[in-house]
């Protein structure tokens, strides 16, 4: 099998043809018989869909494998400019910086490690705002971007003057209504945790010549209001539909489509998207249950806390639970497992998101007998997202019970002197050792004993009542009094008793 070499030694300069553009290539291993026709949308795919929805022009992630076909070597940035520019777009390689990147968004960048293009819409001092290689959202540190980017981009622009896009519809019939977004993936980042409204706007423009009507508009989701002018939108003239988010809660992010139908007979439907977080983690499952936890014994489970941001902008600096019961070990960050879901703040580990693992442990004493929920907290460096709360419902019962819990006399005939007799067992979870001290019954006088003890280590309890001694029992129940092997503590293990 043969390959071509996989590595940024020498960049090839490659002139686009037909726009005279300095760009850079860089051939990507693969094998000589490989099926490229059969492969799925590669990360130069997804990085030019989400550069054309950010700049408005509305493409489907086929029409973006149809503009740049699988091959035997990966794309270039050659072949992303080409296919850019056919969209419609002004396009110009160049070699930045981390100092002037800021200046070159939105761009399509290259990056080393691993070896994959990604699209940058913002950037800062201090972090960047990129799509991974599978088009997914999520903030990096500048400085940990730098130290897997080669330094090569392809900057994009719309065109300077009023043009529809995509360009193979810029020469269709202009005496219609034509409609053209500024944007139809809008980004709003990180929400003030005191803020429960994300607002948003989709400006347009009809560049046709008659009036442009827009409505109806889906949102398709309750939490979700949409609303645009009600008027037409004359030739030449602008508007925009605004939207509003009703945050639900989680440290999640949402991700939400709007259908928006027009009069517009080249665009009759819009996709708009509306993208945002909610909170810098997303924490997976939000909520921890813990039945039938014997005192003694313990159990554990993993929560999964995944940031937006990587550990330089935003990380776990404390974790504290709301009773002793409750232990919580902060494990090394590790992958997430199958079927564990981690809300819409994604991204992948191999961009760099960070993740911690954290082992939540409840271990219960005598104390905690019964259902109750607790709370684990975890602070984060986030100011805005100071603490992320995930309740423990835990229910924890006594190392030994009685079964049946509840011992049927049947039909009592409470004047009778007969005696009656019933058999139950006294078990332990997890085959624990323990001793019966004694049996406790308020009201009347019932033969309780022990009648021998299995190779199990279950004790057979004999009751013999007769219907006078049971209907004088107050509210139906005895109790034995067990301690526990090696333990001076005693505690009640309560019997049920029912007749009709």
């Amino acid at each position: 099998m043969s390959t071509t070499v996989n590595r940024v030694t020498a960049a090839t300069i490659l002139l686009a043809a037909g726009c005279g553009l300095t760009v850079y290539c860089w051939p990507v291993e693969r094998g000589e018989h490989a099926d490229y026709s059969q492969r799925g949308p590669l990360c130069g795919h997804w990085a030019a869909l989400r550069c054309c929805e950010v700049l408005g022009a509305p493409l489907s992630i086929e029409d973006i494998v149809a503009l740049l076909p699988a091959r035997r070597d990966e794309h270039s940035l050659g072949d992303l400019a080409g296919a850019l520019e056919s969209v419609g777009f002004r396009v110009k390689g160049r070699r930045e910086t981390p100092r002037t990147l800021a200046a070159a968004v939105p761009c399509i960048a290259h990056l080393i490690e691993p070896d994959h293009f990604v699209f940058v819409d913002r950037c800062d001092e201090k972090e960047v705002h990129l799509f991974d290689c599978q088009g997914r959202p999520f903030y990096e540190s500048l400085s940990r971007f730098s130290q897997k980017w080669s330094g090569y981009v392809i900057r994009v622009r719309r065109p300077e003057r009023d043009e529809v896009l995509p360009a193979s519809l810029a020469e269709s019939d202009r005496h219609v209504a034509r409609i053209q977004f500024d944007s139809l993936y809008v980004c709003e980042g990180v929400a003030s945790h005191e803020n429960d409204v994300t607002e948003f706007e989709f400006r347009f423009r009809n560049l046709g010549q008659t009036d442009l009507r827009v409505g109806p508009i889906e949102a398709g989701c309750d939490c979700i209001h949409a609303y645009g002018p009600k008027h037409a939108i004359g030739p030449g003239e602008e508007d925009v539909i605004h939207l509003r988010y009703r945050h639900q809660g989680g440290g999640e992010a949402f991700h939400h489509s709007i259908k928006v139908h027009t009069n517009d007979p080249y665009m009759p439907m819009v996709m708009l998207q509306a993208v945002g977080y909610t909170g810098t983690f997303a924490v997976s499952p939000t909520k921890l249950y813990f039945d039938n936890v014997a005192v003694g014994e313990s159990r554990s489970a993993m929560v999964y806390i995944k940031s937006d941001r990587d550990r330089a902008l935003a990380a776990i600096t404390r974790v504290s639970a709301s009773a002793k019961c409750i232990d919580i070990r902060l494990g090394d960050r590790g992958g997430v497992p199958a079927g564990a879901q981690l809300g819409g703040i994604v991204g992948s580990r191999e961009a760099g998101v960070d993740m911690d693992v954290a082992e939540v442990i409840f271990q219960p004493s005598m104390e905690d007998v019964g259902q109750e929920t607790y709370q684990v907290t975890f602070t984060t460096s986030d100011v805005d997202h100071p603490t992320i709360s995930v309740p423990v419902i835990a229910h924890a019962v006594l190392p030994v019970r009685a079964f049946p819990e509840v011992v049927s006399f049947g039909e009592l005939d409470g004047r009778s002197d007969a005696p009656i007799e019933r058999v139950l067992e006294l078990r332990a979870y997890a085959d624990l050792e323990f001793e019966i001290v004694r049996f406790i019954c308020e009201g009347a006088s019932i033969a309780v004993k022990v009648d021998g003890r299995d190779s199990l280590g279950r004790s057979r309890i004999r009751v013999v009542a007769s219907g006078a001694d049971l209907s004088r029992i107050k509210d139906r129940e005895v109790s034995a009094i067990v301690r526990m092997s090696g333990q001076d503590e005693e505690f009640a293990v309560p019997i049920g008793l029912s007749w009709y």
